[in-house]
């Protein structure tokens, strides 16, 4: 008799997780059939893209709008803000894509998690906001993850060919207080280089390719022992320098009085 009951529970779940399942199919199927209005484009129309890497000080946000379009970068000590602009075209685009990704059901599941980096996206339109997120505590549902991420990589890919024509070629030459030292030199510049001399070789210029504005030079020097887990440190620094739009720009790493220096 208990085996006959633990039979029908689990064939009863069973059935009501399948039932569930086809439903969430069934629904999405619809919101991503169902007519839209192509290439109409709501007055108020904007979009919101947040990206952000949990507890780290480092985050950015793109905001596309017929009237104004801009990409903020947050890292550490220094705030960017490169103004863009994008073209009827481009806006009818991304306003279609967001249509035929079904925008306004796709879904999150909120988790207790503590410290999780992610994307949102708030969308303006006819009069309401449309919130998207996969951050943090939210986790989007698997059936919708295909749809939020074409939505997310058609902003980005715009915004990154926008970008592309205000970067500025800045070269990073290497003092001889640095190459003709035994240490091992690790630089990394935020969407610029990430460079270590130990598997790169030993090289007295870096080339770079920037956004005007500030930016941060994460620089370290270590003895060249092994193994390389328990290597020591000799100089490490957080340094600032900038950007200015226009030519090419030269700037120098040193090493002088037992610190690391950026000129």
């Amino acid at each position: 008799m208990i085996r006959t009951l633990s039979f029908c529970f689990t064939f009863l779940l069973a059935a009501l997780l399948s039932c569930q399942s086809s439903r969430h199919a069934k629904g999405q199927s619809q919101a991503l059939n169902q007519p839209n209005m192509k290439n109409t484009v709501p007055e108020d129309f904007s979009i919101t893209l947040t990206e952000n890497q949990g507890m780290l000080p480092v985050y950015s946000t793109i905001f596309i709008s017929a009237k104004e379009c801009y990409f903020d970068e947050y890292e550490y000590m220094v705030h960017r803000r490169t103004s863009f602009t994008l073209s009827p075209e481009q806006l009818e685009r991304l306003w279609q894509t967001l249509q035929d990704n079904a925008f306004e059901h796709i879904e999150s599941e909120k988790h207790n998690i503590a410290d999780r980096g992610g994307v949102s996206v708030f969308v303006q339109h006819n009069g309401k906001k449309t919130k998207l997120y996969d951050v943090g505590s939210y986790i989007l549902k698997e059936e919708w993850r295909k749809q939020f991420y074409e939505i997310v990589t058609t902003i980005k890919e715009m915004t990154d060919a926008a970008m592309q024509e205000k970067k500025v070629t800045v070269k990073l030459r290497i003092d001889a207080s640095i190459t003709t030292t035994p240490y091992v030199l690790g630089v990394f510049v935020r969407g610029g280089v990430n460079y270590n001399s130990e598997k790169e070789g030993k090289k007295e210029m870096l080339e770079m390719k920037l956004l005007p504005g500030e930016h941060i030079l994460s620089a370290t020097l270590q003895e060249n022992t092994e193994p390389a887990y328990a290597r020591k440190t000799v100089a490490h620094a957080m340094l600032k320098f900038k950007v200015e739009p226009g030519e090419t720009q030269t700037f120098t790493l040193k090493y002088a009085g037992g610190k690391l220096v950026v000129e």
